[in-house]
């Protein structure tokens, strides 16, 4: 019987195993993103270690990686558009100043580059030595297009925009248009054609006087009609753009920043300041015929009117107000008027409109946490020029349905389209969080900032935020801007993910000491009483962001205060906003600081709740509990 022989052992380590079950034998096997530059020359393999094995074997003392050669990875795609992002705006920075500065200060700029010196140095040297607009020697006057001021070779800013501490008054202030707009000596008859547009005051002196206010303290921020063509037919007696309703509306909201006693409809009542021209309004808008042939005066009135209500405290019927003249601007019929050659006063006339009208939609829908009136109305004709914004304007535009409308080159005219810009990012934010049609994700939440912040750094010299900055409609803008970041990162405050590279608190802190800021500049410049309506809205915006950190921001809180119980005898809607402010305290149990206390303990928590019930703001009822979570159906995907 024979006996099996054994194979003779093996000397070879792999037969060994191979001998192995199939999940011992499974080593997992390192992938190496990037390997070394030594390694790379000789074309071996690499362990990513520092130093590598292969270069200890070769006795490689240099064992050196980089990992920015792979231009696959995300991080240095992101790189990419960080250096291509930050060129775009040192060329913008260059080329806005070479064109928009007087020659004098962009000689010397034209000799650095020619010279070679690298752009970002003289960028810099510009953002730390910016000209400065010289100031005006002769009284202002209001009128958009009128007579202007040269500041430098190629912009011309009107005097609306330049100097609004000294304007024209009373009947000077008429006499002035009547001259721009015959070029005669006026006599009585455009008196008497003042006089006719309202039964309230035969004083033309008055009148004139609350014309000037409000196309230098109103008009400015909310252009809902041609100041141009409206003073025109005012002094001419003209009804194709001017009416009686639209005055007594437009006066009744001028009433806000007078001081007069005729402002008052009860002596010694300062909340009845404009009621009698309101009152004169109303019943010219029970005359009209609002069935059909609707005159575009009555769009404006009605605009002009919610706007008053607004800052009355009166949220829903100015609400009312607006959304009828939202939807009558977007009638067919008036948006077919708008399409033809802009020197035509009836197209110039209407666009003027539908634009201040849809910024106006969006900044309702930004104070009241509304969904916006015209929401997927498609902008019926080409916005203002965006130069490099691309598609940031928002509302369904895309760069390539951008035309270069712009009624003008002033000062006014250049803020009015940025105002358009920023309403459009406004209308996304407002969007995704009203009515989204996907997830909010990390990236959604860093697009609508980038947006936010290429609209800051992007705004025409003359526009931009500085120390100096006296321009009215300017600082109200960057105001709203500030106000917009705040409400785009305060739903996520107690979110975390791993992708968010910024802290949704640490933004809206630094945002709304930002904000508060700004507000402080424009009452040194201008005083509480020429804010508009809509600052007590974005100063409460702040005071409840510092809220989250109420020791360390006390300053801040009492300057916000301060402010608002300022703003509360022109704009009785801050009075509410003060007592907002006291019952977040409350409910947040946050230990205010003991100045704002002593302000808060004078008002009456019956007092907001009475005007809540009238006002219909805000839209979270106090029954409910009034934290950041209010929006529970928000969340960050990593997407």
């Amino acid at each position: 019987m024979s006996r099996r022989l054994l194979p003779k052992p093996s000397t070879n380590p792999g037969d060994g195993r191979r001998s192995l079950k199939p999940l011992e034998r499974r080593v997992k096997r390192n992938c190496v993103a990037s390997a070394c530059l030594p390694c790379r020359k000789r074309r071996s393999k690499c362990d990513g270690k520092a130093p590598c094995a292969s270069c200890v074997s070769n006795d490689q003392s240099q064992c050196v990686y980089d990992k920015q050669s792979d231009g696959r990875r995300a991080g240095t795609l992101k790189r990419h558009i960080n250096e291509l992002s930050e060129d775009n705006n040192t060329f913008n920075c260059i080329l806005g100043t070479i064109r928009c500065a007087p020659d004098e200060y962009v000689q010397p700029i034209i000799t650095r580059l020619r010279s070679n010196e690298g752009y970002t140095d003289i960028a810099n040297f510009i953002r730390d030595h910016p000209f400065e607009t010289p100031e005006p020697t002769t009284p202002a006057t209001s009128t958009q297009h009128g007579s202007s001021i040269t500041v430098s070779s190629e912009i011309v800013i009107s005097e609306t925009s330049t100097d609004y501490t000294v304007y024209a008054e009373g009947s000077q202030y008429l006499e002035n248009v009547f001259r721009g707009t015959k070029g005669d000596t006026p006599g009585e008859n455009y008196l008497r054609n003042v006089r006719s547009w309202t039964r309230v005051t035969d004083d033309t002196e008055f009148i004139g006087h609350l014309l000037s206010l409000y196309f230098t303290w109103e008009h400015t921020y909310y252009a809902l009609f041609s100041e141009k063509i409206f003073l025109e037919d005012l002094v001419c007696g003209r009804k194709d753009f001017c009416s009686g309703l639209l005055v007594n509306a437009v006066l009744s909201l001028a009433c806000t920043f007078s001081e007069s006693a005729e402002a008052l409809a009860r002596p010694s009542d300062r909340g009845t300041r404009g009621d009698h021209f309101f009152a004169e309004a109303l019943r010219l808008l029970d005359e009209e015929n609002m069935t059909e042939n609707i005159s575009v005066t009555v769009i404006q009135a009605l605009a002009v009117m919610g706007i008053r209500e607004g800052g009355y405290s009166r949220d829903v019927k100015g609400l009312m107000y607006c959304s009828l003249a939202f939807r009558l601007a977007s009638e067919r019929g008036f948006c077919e008027g708008m399409n033809g050659d802009p020197s035509n006063p009836e197209v110039e006339v209407r666009r003027m409109t539908y634009w201040g009208s849809y910024c106006l939609d969006l900044a309702w829908s930004f104070v009241l946490a509304r969904l916006p009136q015209l929401e997927g109305e498609r902008p019926p004709l080409p916005m203002p020029q965006a130069g490099d914004f691309g598609d940031e304007v928002g509302g369904g535009s895309s760069s390539s349905e951008i035309c270069a409308w712009l009624p003008g080159s002033t000062l006014f005219d250049q803020n009015f389209s940025q105002f358009i810009i920023l309403s459009g990012i406004v209308k996304d934010i407002t969007l995704a969080f009203y009515a989204p049609r996907q997830v909010f994700t990390v990236r959604k939440l860093h697009e609508l900032y980038g947006r936010l912040k290429t609209w800051k750094v992007g705004q025409p010299l003359e526009l931009q935020f500085a120390p100096g900055n006296r321009v009215p409609h300017s600082l109200w803008l960057h105001m709203y801007h500030r106000a917009a970041v705040i409400t785009l990162f305060r739903p996520f405050l107690e979110v975390r993910s791993d992708n968010l590279a910024l802290s949704p608190k640490a933004v809206c802190l630094e945002t709304a000491r930002e904000l508060l800021a700004i507000s402080e500049q424009f009452r040194s410049f201008h005083s509480w009483q020429r804010f508009p309506n809509t600052v007590p809205h974005f100063v409460f915006t702040a005071c409840q962001t510092l809220l989250l950190d109420a020791q360390n921001e006390a300053d801040g809180l009492v300057r916000g205060v301060e402010t608002l119980l300022e703003m509360r005898n022109c704009w009785p809607i801050a009075g509410l906003m003060l007592l907002m402010i006291s019952i977040f305290a409350e409910k947040w149990e946050v230990d205010l600081p003991t100045e704002v206390r002593g302000h808060l303990d004078e008002l009456s928590k019956d007092q907001l709740r009475v005007a809540m019930a009238f006002s219909g703001w805000p839209p979270v009822r106090l029954e409910e509990e009034a934290t950041w979570a209010s929006f529970r159906h928000l969340s960050l995907s990593d997407g």
